[in-house]
């Protein structure tokens, strides 16, 4: 596991791909689960590499300028960790 730190956000790698983004902001942590990308601006047809088991619902699936796909979760309490961590570690391990 390498991590990538800069004033915006916390890059969690597995090798060199970047598998989860963390976001520290004042009241809450913003989690970014890469989905699939592609930057010639094409992401429909780029291929998925992620697919979260997201029972709760919690994660809500975004795109960005037409060239990523990410989930994404804003962590505000400690009243959900367990189950934020169980879907990190299974996209961490994808």
């Amino acid at each position: 596991m390498n991590f990538k730190v800069t004033p915006n956000y916390i890059a969690i790698l597995k090798g060199n791909k970047v598998k989860i983004y963390l976001n520290i902001q004042k009241s809450q942590i913003k989690i970014h689960l890469l989905r699939r990308a592609d930057y010639n601006g094409k992401v429909d047809t780029a291929p998925v590499s992620f697919n979260i088991d997201d029972p709760k619902g919690f994660f809500e699936l975004r795109r960005f300028k037409n060239h990523k796909e990410l989930y994404e979760y804003f962590l505000t309490d400690a009243s959900n960790l367990d189950y934020v961590l169980m879907i990190l570690k299974a996209k961490y391990n994808s």
